[in-house]
């Protein structure tokens, strides 16, 4: 059985699936992480979960019970399309600039598909103990 890199909150990611409907995603293909910092480091794949852990969204969010959304949290954001990864740096100027494609096994983590209304190819990432994002993840030539 695999662990997860990061604790996950109750019932993650299974409640995405199960009570949301979401689908697994694809392996072996080229998924798209936009990062702030050239090169990537440890901090481009924190999940916003903890970078988040005393902010007023997150209490809210907890407040509310909202399980979906904080299980998203405890993810990595990764994209299908490099186009959309182009669209949310333009649109959201925080999110870092740097774009970086990686190929996902299945013995790196979970993926789930979860689209969004800003990105309709976003999927959710859960790495495994052991795995180093930054070795699946290589810079985008500009």
């Amino acid at each position: 059985m695999n662990i997860f890199k990061y604790e996950l909150p109750n019932n993650c990611p299974d409640i995405l699936v199960k009570e949301d409907g979401l689908e697994s995603g694809e392996y072996s293909i080229c998924y798209y992480r936009i990062t702030k910092c050239s090169p990537a480091d440890d901090s481009d794949f924190i999940p916003q979960l903890l970078l988040a852990e005393f902010s007023q969204r997150r209490k809210k969010i907890e407040r509310e019970n909202n399980l979906s959304l904080l299980c998203q949290m405890a993810s990595i954001s990764i994209l299908k399309k490099e186009e959309d990864a182009i669209k949310l740096i333009r649109k959201f100027k925080n999110i870092g600039k740097y774009i970086y494609k990686g190929v996902i096994m299945e013995e790196h983590g979970l993926i789930i598909v979860t689209p969004s209304g800003n990105c309709p190819a976003h999927c959710s990432f859960y790495a495994y103990v052991g795995i180093d994002e930054k070795n699946i993840f290589t810079q985008k030539a500009s």
